[in-house]
């Protein structure tokens, strides 16, 4: 209507608003029109016929509103366009109508911000919107005292106008953070009492029930299936997940039920797909599948850039994982609630790194520290997989400066592999005992015992050639023996660190080790050459670049969570 109504002086004869939505067969749309542009008809010619008659000469513009019920009349628009033809026609539908004549438009929801500590909200329409509506009912309601919680409903329904005014009409009974919560707990919630609302907009359960009953068999399957998905999906997850062709996604793109995004992503409005979960809980054992495929597709998924995220292609692998880790905590959080030995075996290890190298530690400790509790059941068979979460939990609380935390779980670790008799797999940080070591330095107590540690991981690794691991001991050697003041012996040690991870490629030890190299120089007052292993490290940072031309170093914004 805004668009009509902005281009009606482009139209010498006129625009018109055609409501479809009450027509319950194809049959009706001519005669609706006619009523619309107000034309007498004759009752004894052919409606069909005195349409185009009329229209024949006329420049104006047809508004036809909720088309999508009626797509078995899509070939009079065809017709409509051929008899008349300085005449447009503006089409509103959830469901393309497939005509060459077609330029597609989609409408989004209307714009939010994607932090809640945005410093401009009132300038999304999205808020502009909410907060309107929800003053009507409340209105003493304050956007600069509830602004993160109006974001979150804002970001929960993208911005959907239907569901932002549905989600306001609660405002008179809950705070704004409760209508969050509520949404994220039922799609059911969103729904209104008003007298004057139609009633196939008093819920979006009525809206999307229009929708789901136009749907196929086939296509209701499809449709509760990919609602396993969080966030967006690939083509190939979807075909390896649910079986979903790729005629099968572009039908649902065509019925406004998915999003397919610039980067050839899939995605699911979030309310859409909180309504296909519905629908795939009330068959138990279907779901149950589902969530089992999806939860072994994205732990083969970390498993295969195990070894790139261990040397030679840190920051690629983890800008892979980073577009997938909607999907990855929602796998990971159904192998550890059914005991998926296999999926977390596969997992475990990549996924730690990538919480790792992003430092995204708080999380990393939450996802872990569940894995454990799971694993720590008293069944010896599952000891050796714990020792390994463990170390991987040590490593992250390390991170966080939770150093008693990480004291306490990487003893275990280290009991636990010692029991066993197992030396833990190759691979960037999957030893406790150099980061064990590093614990015991820092918290000053018991450097001996620190030395020994390392020493027996440096022994174990040097027989069996594992560099990734090697690189931590030597480097954790180089930290004790400047603990000592032995400055000399800690440069070596330090040097050889930095030989492991040029061999293995591995940027973020690369990056640790370059640190530890320039604090050592410093201390002895090697200026120059501590000023050369600082220039290290920032090649081994993702964020910054090197200029050929005078050397200089620029941050390269938005490259680096961490920084």
């Amino acid at each position: 209507m805004q668009v009509a109504a902005a281009c009606a002086d482009q139209f010498g004869d006129g625009v018109y608003f055609v409501p479809l939505q009450p027509l319950s067969s194809p049959e009706f749309i001519v005669s609706t029109i006619l009523d619309v542009v107000s034309f007498q008809s004759r009752p004894e010619g052919d409606l069909k016929e005195q349409l185009f008659q009329y229209l024949r000469e006329k420049g104006l513009l047809l508004v036809l509103d909720n088309f999508e019920h009626l797509m078995e009349g899509a070939d009079l628009l065809t017709e409509l366009l051929a008899a008349a033809p300085d005449i447009k026609l503006l089409v509103t539908s959830r469901e393309v109508l497939n005509l060459q004549e077609e330029w597609l438009y989609s409408v989004p929801g209307l714009s939010y911000p994607e932090t809640e500590d945005d410093e401009e909200p009132e300038a999304y329409s999205a808020i502009q919107l909410f907060v309107e509506r929800a003053q009507q009912v409340r209105a003493d309601l304050s956007l600069a005292n509830e602004q993160a919680a109006v974001i979150l409903i804002c970001q929960l329904v993208e911005g959907m106008p239907l569901a932002l005014e549905l989600a306001a009409g609660w405002a008179k009974a809950l705070r704004t953070d409760e209508i969050a919560v509520e949404i994220q707990r039922s799609l059911d919630f969103l729904s209104t009492s008003l007298r004057n609302v139609p009633q196939r907009h008093q819920s979006m359960q009525a809206v999307f029930e229009q929708t789901w009953e136009r749907l196929t068999d086939e296509e209701q399957c499809v449709f509760r299936t990919l609602s396993v998905f969080s966030g967006s999906f690939q083509r190939e997850a979807a075909e390896a997940v649910a079986d979903v062709s790729l005629r099968a996604l572009l039908d649902l793109v065509d019925k406004s039920l998915l999003t397919r995004e610039p980067n050839g992503r899939y995605h699911m409005h979030e309310l859409l797909r909180q309504y296909a979960q519905a629908w795939l809980e009330t068959l138990p054992d279907e779901a149950f599948r589902i969530h089992d495929l999806h939860a072994a597709y994205y732990a083969r998924f970390l498993y295969e850039r195990d070894n790139n995220l261990s040397g030679g292609r840190q920051r690629e692998a983890a800008l892979e994982i980073e577009a997938e880790i909607d999907n990855i905590r929602a796998a990971w959080a159904w192998v550890v609630e059914h005991s998926g030995i296999k999926a977390i075996e596969q997992a475990q290890h990549p996924l730690f790194l990538f919480y790792l190298f992003q430092s995204r530690s708080l999380e990393g400790i939450g996802a872990f520290e569940k894995a454990a509790q799971m694993l720590d059941n008293g069944d010896p068979r599952m000891e050796v997989l714990l020792a390994r979460v463990l170390c991987s939990l040590g490593w992250i609380c390390v991170g966080r400066g939770a150093l008693e935390q990480a004291q306490v779980v990487l003893e275990r670790s280290y009991m636990l592999q010692s029991r066993h008799a197992v030396l833990s797999p190759p691979g960037l940080g999957s030893d406790p005992r150099p980061t064990l070591a590093f614990v015991y330095l820092v918290l000053g107590s018991n450097i001996d015992a620190a030395e020994q540690l390392t020493q027996d991981a440096f022994r174990d690794h040097t027989l069996r050639e594992d560099r990734f691991n090697l690189a931590t001991a030597y480097d954790q050697l180089a930290a004790i023996a400047r603990v000592r003041g032995q400055y000399e012996a800690a440069r070596d040690y330090a040097q050889q660190a930095y030989a492991c991870t040029i061999a293995t490629g591995d940027a973020y030890m690369g990056s640790q080790v370059s640190l530890g190299m320039g604090d050592g120089l410093s201390i002895v007052g090697r200026h120059g050459r501590c000023q050369t292993a600082f220039s290290s490290l920032l090649c081994h940072s993702p964020g910054f670049q090197r200029s050929e031309r005078d050397g200089r170093y620029t941050h390269q914004p938005g490259s680096n969570r961490a920084a």
